[in-house]
């Protein structure tokens, strides 16, 4: 069972609430005592119906997310190990060449930053395809332009789930806002729905838990 402090706690037990407070003649009765009336009462549905809209919502764009991510991360792990293979090869082919060193970006440290690490990438890739001369001494340790040419591929296809990802992740956290929001209004409307129970069941905390509202003993 959710507990009560969890989000999805506590629309179960606003749930209940809700509609018991109609099933009972005397809990109706004396909430209506108070401004709780029909009226009212259906204005807390609405803020609970679109409190669960939306945090449906938010937990669907959660579930995209993660699915996103790992997706990113699985094909970002492919390329960080093609890459660091084939750039080491490349660094003993051309350790006395600085030109192509330099060109290929294989003169300094990978950067770890992604945005850096995904430009290194690329500019390793697509100087190597450009340059028929680089291509013809990389060749001589096993890699081949069919293989630069998968790899560019594998690099777009990466910077295209990055993109993917900061979208998803970004559509997310706009869910996460709105889902906070009508929740914080619907918590403030429950408190209030709560205080007004206590005194006008206080006599009764039997029917006050059947709004599932703990009595303390």
């Amino acid at each position: 069972m959710k507990g009560k402090n969890t989000p999805m706690g506590k629309l179960m037990q606003y749930g209940i609430a809700l509609q018991n407070v109609e099933k009972s003649n005397y809990i109706k009765e004396a909430m209506m005592l108070s401004g709780y009336d029909e009226k009212k009462i259906n204005e807390g549905k609405v803020l609970l119906k679109g409190t669960e809209d939306a945090t449906r919502n938010q937990t669907r764009k959660s579930i995209e997310l993660s699915a996103a991510s790992s997706e990113f991360k699985r094909l970002k792990k492919q390329v960080t190990e093609f890459y660091k293979e084939q750039r080491a090869k490349a660094k003993i082919v051309f350790k006395e060449d600085g030109n192509a060193m330099d060109e290929l970006g294989i003169n300094r440290p990978v950067p770890s930053k992604y945005a850096q690490w995904q430009d290194s990438v690329a500019q390793f890739y697509e100087t190597l395809y450009t340059s028929t001369a680089l291509q013809k001494k990389i060749a001589g340790i096993g890699i081949k332009k069919e293989d630069i040419i998968s790899a560019i591929d594998y690099v777009t296809l990466l910077k295209n789930k990055y993109i993917d990802y900061i979208e998803i992740k970004g559509v997310k956290e706009d869910a996460t806002k709105d889902r906070n929001k009508i929740f914080d209004k619907l918590n403030r409307w429950m408190h209030s729905f709560y205080v007004v129970a206590e005194i006008q069941l206080k006599e009764h905390p039997q029917l006050l838990e059947s709004l599932d509202k703990r009595v303390k003993s």
